[in-house]
């Protein structure tokens, strides 16, 4: 006599995972996976550009109260306590001490050779403006 085979329907469990759906699945996590590194990374940058403009804004004030007290500090009245305190005495150059240095003007005796080179001339005017 012939066995029978008795099939199992249960233990008979086909896994067929349709190959469209495991596709899409794996292009959507792709997508999430990227977007959630876009999304840290500009957080990360945000958080650090907070940071710089905190640090900005602390060096601008403090270059600002630089500025006030500079300006304070070579004000005319101040400059001189400050250089008496120094004992630092000082004074307004002569009128034969000041040298004014005119822009450079075109000299019949400057050949073209020596425009080439740029070679400048220099005028001297002596004026008693501090006197």
């Amino acid at each position: 006599m012939a066995k029978r085979r008795r099939k199992n329907k249960k233990l008979d469990v086909n896994l067929d995972f349709p190959a469209p759906l495991a596709i899409v699945l794996l292009v959507a996590s792709t997508l999430a996976l990227g977007y959630l590194t876009i999304v840290t990374r500009c957080e990360a940058l945000g958080r650090d550009l907070r940071e710089r403009d905190a640090t900005l804004d602390e060096y601008q004030r403090r270059l600002s109260n630089e500025q006030y007290k500079w300006s304070q500090t070579i004000a005319p009245a101040n400059l001189k306590t400050v250089l008496l305190r120094n004992n630092l005495y000082m004074n307004w150059p002569q009128r034969e001490q000041v040298v004014r240095l005119e822009p450079a003007r075109h000299d019949p005796g400057v050949t073209d050779a020596d425009a080439e080179n740029d070679v400048r001339i220099a005028g001297l005017t002596r004026t008693g403006l501090n006197e």
